[in-house]
This record gives structure tokens, C-alpha cells and sequence, in this order.
């Protein structure tokens, strides 16, 4: 699960959390850990960022706390509104709510102004996929195409299964390739706010 490993690495630099006798058998549950060290430091972004994480390590994607989640997610991104890797975790996980929009205009953003950073390829990955889910195959192609040239193997079956969509079809795509071209701007409302951003052209 590429979000929860990018939720774990936060790990190493987590806040410490206060243990008193009374409290040892919470620990033992890593949410109930981390829903206290929340408590403990609502203002600090790593709590929220390893709760989040908790709230994902059920090991059962069906069991998982999405909408909790996302909320400390985008807690997390509020407290440093400059960090590309708690926007690529609020993107995938608007990718995992199926909320495609949301998540291909998050991770554009993110993309727009950081271009190249370790949360990029991921990004590009997980872009496609929502450009794929909404039938935009060569824009969804473009960044399957950066995702493993920025080193993400794992999007080479990804760039397979578009090319043969496009192969079967390739009507379907002239217009996302004119939009390429054009380097067309897409501006919606998110979470109260206009977000403005471009097509990555390659």
C-alpha cells in the first residue's frame, strides 16, 4: 500500500508520547497509540500523519478507516501546507474514496509545484490511474510515462494496459491530446477553496 508506506516513514521522526503505568494496555493497539498521542499534540502534523497511518494498518483494505484517514490527512497538510508528501497522501486517498476529481486535481497541484521530489513518481502513478478511471488514456499515458521514467517500476503493467486501450481505440483519445498540447487549466472548488491547475505535458 503505497499510502501507508509513505504514512510509516513518518514514523522516525514521531512525537513522544507520555507512558504511565495506568496507561500501558493502550499501547498494545497501535490506533489507540496514536489516538492518544493526537490528544496529547493535536498541533503537531506527525501526529495526524501516524494516526492516519493507524487508521490504514488493519491489513484488510475493507477493514481500513478511510474517511479518518483523509481527515488527518488533510489535518496534517494544514499544519504544512508546503509538503508534497502529505499532498500525495491526501491525493491517494481521495483515489481510494474513487473521488477521481478531487484526487487528479490534488495531485496536479502538487505536481505543478513539486515537480521533483521521492513523492513524485508515486504521484505520477497514482494520477494516471485516476486520469485512466475517467477515461483520459493519453493524459493518464503521460504520466505513467514519467512515473517510471522518475523510477516507478511498478507502473510499467499500468503503461501496458493503457497503450493497449489506446490501440483498440485510439479515437478516444485526440481530445485528451489536444488538452496536452494546450496545456489546458482546470479550475474547481476544493474543500472551500479555487484551486487552479495545468496538464503536466510531457
Amino acid at each position: 500500500l503505497p499510502l501507508l508506506i509513505i504514512f510509516l516513514i513518518a514514523a522516525s521522526s514521531y512525537c513522544a508520547v507520555v507512558v504511565t503505568p495506568d496507561t500501558l494496555v493502550p499501547w498494545r493497539n497501535s490506533l489507540l497509540l496514536w489516538k492518544k498521542n493526537a490528544e496529547i499534540f493535536p498541533e503537531t502534523e506527525n501526529a495526524h500523519v501516524n494516526l492516519g497511518a493507524a487508521y490504514l494498518s488493519s491489513g484488510d483494505p475493507k477493514k481500513d478507516d478511510v474517511d479518518k484517514a483523509l481527515h488527518h490527512a488533510k489535518k496534517a497538510l494544514e499544519m504544512r501546507p508546503d509538503s508534497p508528501k502529505y499532498k500525495a497522501n491526501l491525493g491517494i486517498l481521495y483515489a481510494r474514496r474513487a473521488e477521481w476529481s478531487e484526487a487528479i486535481m490534488v495531485l496536479e497541484t502538487a505536481l505543478d509545484l513539486h515537480p521533483m521530489t521521492r513523492w513524485s513518481p508515486l504521484m505520477h502513478k497514482v494520477l494516471g490511474q485516476c486520469l485512466e478511471k475517467q477515461n483520459q488514456l493519453a493524459l493518464a499515458k503521460v504520466h505513467f510515462e514519467k512515473a517510471i521514467a522518475l523510477g516507478e517500476k511498478t507502473a510499467v503493467p499500468e503503461l501496458a494496459r493503457i497503450n493497449q486501450k489506446i490501440k483498440r481505440n485510439p479515437e478516444a483519445v485526440k481530445e485528451n491530446e489536444e488538452k496536452i498540447r494546450r496545456g489546458s487549466k482546470t479550475t474547481m472548488i476544493l474543500d472551500g477553496q479555487k484551486v487552479v491547475s495545468g496538464n503536466i505535458a510531457g
